[in-house]
């Protein structure tokens, strides 16, 4: 059952928006539009992974399915919520690490029974980014007490990881090929 008859609030809620309605009824309308909006992009996605590829459509749909994430954040920050955007941003991730390793590692379990066949050149790559990633949460976390310098490692570490996240990009899509399933870890 298609959930694409809930884009009608997206006009409501812009209309209550303008008209200067309660903020919880923007919001609710708001709320309800958003749901076809992330089905509708997760299609074009889908859509696009066929014409461009596996790979650059799994990079497509992981950028873009987290969209409105992005999109709410970015409001969110305009507004000096970053307490909620830094509570959202890490529950997003440990939720998406987390949980979806899991699915992935109980899904393949129940499919192949007793082993499990993962490229190791991408298992260590992504070992590797996790634990660059955990340093990026807990190194300005360790700061926090200073001020100053909690705000300016922030930033330096978020310019890093984003330089790490480019590199790690360049090395998925252009020094090697995928070659799943021919080297077991």
């Amino acid at each position: 059952m298609t959930l694409n008859w809930l884009l009608v609030f997206l006009p409501i809620g812009i209309g209550l928006n303008w008209f200067g309605a309660s903020p919880i009824l923007v919001f609710l309308a708001s709320a309800l539009a958003i749901v076809p909006l992330a089905g509708l992009m997760g299609d074009a996605t889908e859509a696009l992974a066929k014409f461009l590829g596996p790979t650059i459509g799994g990079l497509l749909n992981a950028t873009l399915g987290n969209a409105p994430e992005i999109i709410i954040s970015s409001f969110a920050l305009h507004a000096g919520l970053v307490s909620m955007v830094k509570s959202s941003l890490t529950g997003s991730i440990i939720g998406n690490l987390l949980f979806g390793l899991g699915v992935a590692f109980f899904a393949g379990g129940i499919k192949h029974r007793r082993n499990q066949l993962f490229d190791t050149h991408a298992t260590r790559q992504t070992t590797a980014l996790l634990t660059l990633a955990s340093f990026g949460l807990i190194v300005p976390a360790a700061t926090r007490f200073s001020a100053s310098a909690s705000r300016t490692i922030s930033l330096d570490v978020a310019a890093l990881l984003f330089l790490v996240y480019l590199a790690s990009l360049v090395a998925i899509f252009v020094t090697r090929k995928p070659v799943i399933g021919k080297e077991g870890v």
